[in-house]
């Protein structure tokens, strides 16, 4: 995996709406997919597990293809078996190697890009369920983006294990408990595998710094400064050592707090943002689209309205 310090080259490529679900999930796309395997399913039946998966590929490519997908309504999980994807979320961008396992996050927007002339082979599960946001907490994935996977035969079993059960023909509760099962076992398997190598003492006192001044007005220079280390430097061991950027991981705890509030409090959405540290509301609600794929109110009408029925 490396980061992508210009993503000028998403910003360059154009789509067509491909998917539209009322006004909520939209995905634009170039190029056509490849298809080596194809399993889905729609559940018809409830209640639905609270943890489940409706698809999975293998897919190949070896020419131009690009996606878009906004409010993605699902977690999306895409391991590289060759060749490299590009792609961008949350505001970050990166370039996924074979080995590499990416998590693509629910409401959140998601670009993909493959480079025409660099075979990629890609394998995809994707996942839905009431349980699912505690469940990634609490493996701590909730945070994961992009990692080396070392163990690949481990995700293939499951994965080739997870696919009878992502059959459309088959409703029986027998099949969706199983699958609910391996499900819950192959996100155990990535937990296990990104376990934290030893954070020197030096990090997690910048990172508990990053987290208690969250929501006050702050530059990465000068926290770099504050604990005597060049920016190119401070950014590379935050990044080695929690998977992000100090910058983006200053944004995300603001973005979770706005969370909270907008779901949990009747507060308007310009107390939100300086209470947070932003002196600009529009500002606060453009970088909330940018993360999260919808506008302040649009996430708290959505939250809010209660028990909705899950896609897939």
């Amino acid at each position: 995996m490396r980061p992508l310090t210009d993503d000028s080259v998403f910003q360059k490529q154009k789509g067509v709406v491909e998917r539209f679900d009322g006004k909520d999930y939209i995905v634009y796309s170039h190029g056509k997919n490849d298809w080596a395997e194809l399993h889905w399913k729609h559940y018809l039946t409830a209640p639905k597990p609270l943890i489940y998966s409706t698809f999975c590929s293998l897919m190949n490519w070896n020419r131009h293809r690009y996606i878009h997908r906004i409010n993605q309504p699902f977690l999306s999980i895409e391991y590289i078996l060759e060749g490299e994807l590009w792609f961008r979320t949350g505001g970050q961008a990166f370039v996924a190697e074979k080995g590499d396992l990416c998590l693509l996050h629910r409401q959140r927007n998601h670009d993909y890009y493959f480079q025409p002339g660099i075979p990629t082979r890609l394998a995809t599960v994707v996942m839905h369920g009431l349980a699912l946001p505690q469940l990634l907490q609490f493996l701590q994935l909730d945070r994961a983006t992009v990692f080396p996977l070392a163990d690949e035969k481990r995700f293939l079993a499951l994965f080739n294990r997870l696919k009878p059960y992502i059959n459309h023909n088959d409703q029986s509760a027998e099949s969706g408990e199983i699958n609910s099962g391996i499900c819950f076992e192959l996100l155990q398997f990535l937990s296990h595998s990104r376990e934290p190598v030893p954070v020197p003492p030096e990090m997690k006192e910048i990172r508990k710094f990053l987290e208690e001044s969250c929501t006050e007005p702050l530059q990465m220079a000068d926290v770099a400064k504050r604990f005597r280390l060049s920016l190119p430097t401070l950014n590379r061991r935050f990044q080695q050592y929690f998977g992000t950027s100090p910058y983006h991981f200053r944004l995300e705890l603001r973005i979770r707090k706005a969370e909270e509030l907008l779901t949990q409090t009747a507060m308007p959405v310009k107390e939100i943002a300086f209470l947070l540290g932003y002196a600009k509301p529009l500002y606060f609600s453009a970088e909330f689209m940018r993360f999260r794929g919808s506008s302040p109110r649009e996430f708290r009408n959505r939250e809010t309205a209660g028990p909705q029925p899950l896609p897939g």
